[in-house]
């Protein structure tokens, strides 16, 4: 049978080698909200995803796997940062899709609601990694009490294993979340509506200039309605 030839970073993106950094950003956001297991998409493929962005994202990970296809692993600092920086921009973009009217546009307001998204996925979370480490917990129950009958290895102990290891690696990916989470809501402190605006113009949002609005009051003394 012939072997299915192993997709680059590149590809897995559909970017171009020669690719700038907003266009790695927006390739990555668009397969992400598709992709993204929150969403119903595959845990294996979204992982993928994560690691060609990883890599291609920063400047020295990138440089090394062009010249080697070595992958030179981001700290978790890093990553943590990298995800938080960039699902704030995404929720954001996301938010100022669905205004209205002007007044959603203060920046306290969005601030706020911003930071109450943030807190709920982090409490989905939280119930999330709590059913996982109860599976984790009957799961070395039952390795456990099939220990005491018997000494040979069988077949169903292997599953068991292996259970235990996907159970593992989806706990340590939640507990990755949350703190992403927790460090979305460190930005959150020190952004302002200004500033977000300002960083979707640096990654090339489509929908910046859109939103760009004059805040002045209309005659009547109020504010004026998006049309």
């Amino acid at each position: 049978m012939k072997k299915q030839k192993q997709l680059s970073f590149y590809e897995i993106l559909g970017v171009e080698k020669d690719a700038d950094e907003e266009e790695i950003k927006k390739a990555f956001r668009k397969l992400a909200s598709k992709h993204h297991p929150d969403k119903g998409g595959n845990t294996q493929y979204f992982q993928k995803l994560l690691e060609a962005y990883q890599t291609l994202i920063d400047p020295e990970s990138r440089d090394l796997y062009d010249r080697t296809g070595e992958v030179n692993q981001l700290s978790d600092d890093k990553k943590r940062l990298l995800f938080a920086r960039d699902n704030l921009l995404q929720l954001f973009s996301n938010y100022i899709m669905k205004i209205r009217s002007r007044k959603d546009l203060i920046g306290r307001n969005i601030l706020r609601i911003l930071n109450g998204e943030v807190k709920k996925s982090e409490r989905e979370l939280f119930r999330v990694l709590t059913m996982e480490q109860s599976k984790l917990d009957a799961t070395n129950q039952l390795i456990g009490r099939f220990k005491k009958k018997k000494e040979s290895v069988t077949m169903f102990d292997n599953v068991l294993k292996k259970r235990i290891e996907e159970i593992q690696k989806n706990i340590d990916n939640i507990k990755f979340d949350i703190s992403v989470r927790e460090e979305m809501k460190k930005l959150l402190s020190q952004y302002t509506f200004e500033v977000l605006m300002e960083k979707l113009k640096e990654i090339g949002q489509d929908v910046y200039e859109e939103f760009v609005m004059d805040m002045s009051p209309d005659e009547n003394g109020g504010e004026n309605e998006q049309k």
